[in-house]
């Protein structure tokens, strides 16, 4: 080459060099410097990686994609045109070596633009897959915390049915088919257990009630609305809790019910 390539211009020729839009004498360069630079060369194998990526898991790109990356590429045609297609002229090596650095000067801005236009359709890009891919990921985090609590609130219900001195209840419908069960402990802690409640529609909800009292008529009072189909639930209880009551309500719940009972139990 006829003139060496400062480190700055070298880095503005990544991109470039990531689309194979150098010729054979920047390409020597570019690659001398990522030997010397590992910088460089992190950069530059991250760009063509993701040019790589973006080709083969980009289904649906932005509709603006396109439009933005011919305005980038279009600001930088502004600047200075980009150098027209002719033959070489036959010059002395003086006057090579000065149309050489001429005509670098004069096309650097539009390689500039390419290296823009690719920073921008891996920027947008990578972000699609990236946002697609945290989402997931946290679709899965979020789906892997809940089977975990369910699962802790499972050992605790189970060990709670063989503490002394816990009560429970059987749940039965107006059938008399037991559908769940309620243990309660000394210490006031109390659990819900089924895996026989029908889904609710998305409207809809479970609520358990407490009953405070042996006689007819005793207090109810909301012990915790359960969703659409529960399976297990925690829940604190009173001393004089004597029984427990299911009903459907409208979701989010209820503070006072009106419908009637869907199952019901009495502590033993």
């Amino acid at each position: 080459m006829a003139r060496e390539l400062t480190p700055s211009e070298l880095d503005e020729l990544l991109g470039a060099y990531a689309l194979d839009a150098l010729d054979a004498d920047e390409r020597v360069a570019v690659e001398e410097w990522l030997a010397r630079s590992p910088n460089a060369r992190r950069d530059a194998d991250e760009l063509r990686e993701t040019a790589s990526l973006l080709a083969q898991s980009v289904e649906e790109p932005p509709g603006d994609l396109w439009s933005r990356i011919e305005s980038r590429l279009g600001d930088a045609d502004e600047a200075v045109d980009a150098p027209p297609l002719r033959m070489p002229e036959v010059v002395d090596l003086g006057a090579r070596r000065d149309a050489v650095v001429a005509t670098r000067s004069a096309r650097r801005p539009w390689l500039i633009g390419i290296a823009a236009a690719l920073a921008l359709v891996i920027a947008v890009s990578v972000g699609v897959i990236a946002g697609r891919q945290v989402s997931d990921q946290k679709a899965r985090i979020d789906q892997l915390a809940v089977g975990m609590e369910q699962r802790a609130v499972e050992r605790a219900a189970l060990s709670a049915t063989m503490e002394p001195g816990a009560r429970t209840a059987d749940l039965s419908s107006s059938d008399g088919a037991v559908i769940a069960k309620v243990v309660t402990t000394p210490d006031g802690h109390g659990y819900f257990m089924t895996d026989a409640m029908p889904r609710l529609p998305d409207d809809r909800t479970y609520q358990l009630w407490a009953l405070m009292g042996e006689d007819q008529g005793s207090p109810v009072v909301s012990v915790g609305v359960m969703g659409r189909q529960p399976t297990v639930m925690a829940f604190t209880a009173d001393s004089g809790v004597t029984g427990f009551v299911v009903t459907e309500e409208d979701a989010p719940g209820v503070a006072r019910s009106t419908q009637p009972a869907m199952l019901q139990g009495r502590l033993a």
